[in-house]
């Protein structure tokens, strides 16, 4: 899978982590699940193991039972599609770049819908989804900018009518995921591919720990 311009951070490649750090990092959170079948415990395991195939998988049913299933296995309406749709391309962009936070949320978001081959926006039509859509769902629990939502499943977006298809983009998008999970799973420990992901499973790991 190509992915134009992907952005490449500079970083220094973790060293294992002891048994002391280990403790420290995972202590009262070992058995917290990121997924159904993947504990806290169990991703240290795979870190341990340099095992980036078994992060991949970590992810991938994370986002399956967070975002897929709920897409693929009920009469969803297309704005609950959307939104989350709206939710894995942040999630999945910041996998891919290891951001910890979402910050400067348009740049990552306009971003991904211009880079990724699957959609290949232009910057005038990301920024518009970005703002009608993404923002309007999420924030006023309504589309804005004259923009509408189908689930016909025949044109992805026309840009004339301001009118995009909630089943196919949702269907782009689970293909992309899946494909950048396989991508992941083959890839080099030592690749930014995967220590950006693993830069942020680490990241979500830190923020299931209680802070006062």
């Amino acid at each position: 899978m190509k992915y134009k311009d992907e952005m490449v951070q500079k970083r220094v490649l973790p060293r294992r982590a002891s048994s002391s750090t280990r403790l420290r990092e995972t202590q009262g959170i070992e058995d917290v699940r990121l997924s159904n079948s993947h504990t806290v415990s169990m991703f240290y395991d795979y870190l341990d193991n340099q095992d980036i195939n078994s992060i991949s998988l970590l992810i991938k049913a994370r986002f399956t039972e967070r975002f897929i299933n709920p897409i693929r296995n009920s009469d969803m309406h297309g704005f609950t599609i959307m939104a989350i749709c709206c939710l894995m391309i942040e999630s999945i962009q910041s996998f891919r770049e290891g951001r910890r936070e979402s910050e400067n949320v348009q740049n990552v978001f306009q971003r991904f819908l211009e880079d990724s081959n699957s959609f290949n926006f232009s910057s005038s039509l990301a920024i518009s989804i970005y703002s009608g859509i993404r923002n309007g769902i999420l924030h006023q629990a309504e589309t804005k900018n004259g923009w509408k939502i189908t689930r016909r499943g025949v044109n992805l977006v026309d840009e004339q009518t301001k009118t995009i298809d909630a089943v196919l983009f949702s269907s782009i998008l689970i293909k992309y995921f899946e494909s950048y999970c396989s991508e992941l799973g083959q890839s080099e420990w030592q690749s930014d591919l995967a220590q950006n992901a693993v830069r942020k499973m680490k990241s979500i790991v830190r923020n299931c720990r209680v802070t006062l």
